[in-house]
């Protein structure tokens, strides 16, 4: 059919579909699969076409389930998340614009250049005002900037530019030019958004309309809606100046070592077009006083990626690699730590047949360590000039566990946290009780935690030593995302790994990761199951703080509240609103209960033709 499960991007969208399955299905509504999924441990929704999620009709916040259902009343159709194992019809959709022949003109070479100050891409230039202010200050103050407005952000390639430039800045996040209009996101000169980036654990749609690009370790350039009147740094665009002259470069080129090298927040970096194996690679770089690339930010990723993406190299060596004992540990070649990882579908993957792997990027931009270390690829050499460290002082004590919602009618029961590792930056929990995975994180997350990354073997057998009270298996928080890759809950990087012989199992349905209290190896399992779990905290470094916010209440203060207001309210209207339709189908069934037997069950519209044969709805 060459179709997908629906993607839905407007109200008038979600009308004509609205429409469509009234005419068809008349009385007998119900739930309709389309195609919008998250992931077990957060929202972070993507459409199964790709396409950008800038519009939603949920009447209050998804549930913890992954798929998304339109339910069709006769006045209303609006989203819910549901068991993606429940049976429903559902809806497909063809995009034919994408099968039409396309017109190949040559792009004008675009002349001019930015001003000091300003970085150009493509025919516009950017700049980060560090000056705070709110949502509408910020566009005033672009505005006033010879035409401007506040930054509108169209492609990955366009996202990873800019979160390239914001590594120069110490802000937090940046206002961009997207706000919310009722369900909708649309870009404040009031053209459709055509492309989307939201961090993981946003729901965008319920709170704050206004959105900012965060610029953190590991979130630099994902989006989420908050507060239009916090003040926040912000980024500026214009177009270019039509001065005839040649275009600046996007970054500045000046590095001490070598003309060949781009300086990029301390460090220099050569992007080598021979194809070279990794340790060939390796040994190049080192020949010139440098390593293969080690990234430690989403800023520096992006600006690797940025730079890979100009120079048309679909693939190259990165200077990750991995050496196997009983567990896989994966490192930077120059010894520096790890702290960012990107790896791609079912990655990392672990070849019990090889003593070594070595990483590659591709030009989706994740990572892949299933290639042969033999394989001649390009790579990127750096050579660090001043790299900052990422920290001086350690904190030293577990924090004090209290609840945080005075309101809570539930017994709080608090967390006697653990500091098992005086060299660890973190104090642990194990529970005595059994939980699922999604429960098991939610419980973590509300004493402050995550559910327990572990990225050596050191860490690995010092948790151990909270395991000799169960000899079962308990939930950590590794899982599966609904693009089938395995990441940390807590956002921490993935490069040590100890599965079991023949794990992980390739099956969608058992994304979630435990770990076996005697063995101490990892498989993948059901995520219903009910389980031991084992939660970690950062420590802090005043012994008398009380349990401080997660590293994900830190990012996304401001969605919370909204969320919670969002909740009650959407929980209000969504209880009226059952009742008036109930009402009203009651009395439309008897109204008409005639003519429906009557009328023909066919929708004329080449979008559905042939398709009345879909499955029924067996709730």
């Amino acid at each position: 059919m060459q179709s997908d499960l629906v993607s839905i991007h407007s109200d008038i969208e979600n009308t004509f579909i609205f429409n469509a399955a009234k005419r068809i299905y008349r009385l007998n509504f119900g739930g309709f699969w389309i195609g919008l999924q998250g992931d077990y441990n957060n929202q972070n929704f993507q459409w199964v076409d790709r396409s950008p999620f800038q519009y939603a009709y949920f009447l209050t916040p998804p549930s913890s389930y992954r798929c998304i259902s339109m339910y069709i009343t006769y006045w209303i159709a609006s989203w819910s998340a549901f068991d993606c194992a429940e049976q429903k019809k559902f809806i497909c959709k063809r995009d034919f614009s994408k099968e039409k022949i396309p017109v190949t003109t040559k792009m004008p070479v675009l002349s001019g250049d930015c001003e000091v100050g300003w970085y150009r891409y493509e025919d516009r230039c950017f700049k980060i005002i560090e000056q705070q202010s709110n949502f509408d200050q910020a566009r005033k103050v672009c505005q006033n900037n010879s035409f401007g407005n506040l930054a509108f952000i169209d492609s990955q390639r366009q996202q990873n530019f800019l979160a390239a430039i914001a590594g120069f800045s110490n802000s937090p996040s940046f206002w961009i030019g997207l706000r919310r209009n009722f369900r909708e996101f649309i870009r404040i000169d009031r053209q459709k958004a055509t492309y989307t980036n939201w961090a993981p654990d946003v729901f965008p749609f319920i709170g704050s309309p206004c959105v900012e690009v965060l610029n953190s370790v590991l979130h630099a350039g994902q989006w989420q809606a908050t507060n239009c009147y916090q003040k926040k740094s912000f980024i500026c665009q214009k177009p270019i100046h039509a001065l005839g002259g040649k275009p600046i470069s996007e970054f500045p080129t000046a590095c001490p070592l070598n003309a060949v090298y781009n300086a990029y927040r301390g460090s220099c970096y050569n992007f080598v077009q021979d194809l070279l194996s990794w340790t060939d690679a390796e040994d190049s770089c080192q020949k010139n006083g440098a390593h293969l690339v080690s990234i430690s930010d989403a800023n520096e990723y992006a600006f690797v990626t940025h730079e890979m993406t100009k120079r048309n190299m679909d693939d190259f060596w990165i200077g990750l690699n991995a050496v196997k004992d009983d567990s896989t540990v994966y490192e930077w070649s120059d010894k520096s730590k790890v702290y960012y990882s990107n790896w791609g579908i079912n990655e990392p993957n672990i070849d019990v047949n090889k003593t070594s792997q070595c990483v590659f990027q591709k030009n989706d931009g994740n990572w892949y360590s299933t290639g042969i270390c033999e394989d001649r690829k390009p790579s990127v050499c750096e050579i660090q000039i001043n790299k900052s460290p990422t920290r001086i002082n350690k904190p030293a004590y577990c924090p004090k566990d209290v609840p945080k919602d005075l309101n809570d009618t539930r017994i709080y029961r608090a967390y006697s946290w653990s500091d098992i590792d005086k060299s660890s930056d973190y104090c642990y929990f194990l529970s005595d009780r059994k939980e699922s995975w999604p429960e098991a994180s939610l419980k973590c997350h509300q004493h402050g935690g995550d559910l327990v990354s572990i990225n050596s073997e050191h860490e690995l057998r010092s948790i151990a030593s909270l395991l000799k009270k169960t000899t079962g298996d308990v939930w950590i928080g590794l899982f599966s995302t609904r693009s089938r890759k395995y990441t940390w809950s807590n956002g921490a990087p993935l490069n040590y790994l100890a599965w079991e012989s023949s794990y992980p199992v390739d099956d969608p349905n058992s994304a979630c990761v435990l770990l076996n209290a005697k063995s101490l190896r990892w498989r993948n399992e059901r995520c219903g199951l009910m389980n031991w779990y084992i939660c970690s905290i950062k420590k802090v470094s005043d012994p008398n703080l009380v349990t401080p916010p997660s590293s994900k209440e830190n990012e996304q203060k401001t969605i919370s509240s909204g969320v919670s207001v969002g909740v009650f309210i959407g929980t209000i209207v969504a209880l009226i609103a059952a009742f008036i339709i109930a009402s009203f189908v009651v009395y439309r069934t008897m109204m008409r209960q005639n003519n429906i037997s009557e009328r023909n069950h066919s929708f004329e519209n080449v979008l559905y033709k042939g398709e009345n044969n879909a499955h029924e709805d067996e709730r």
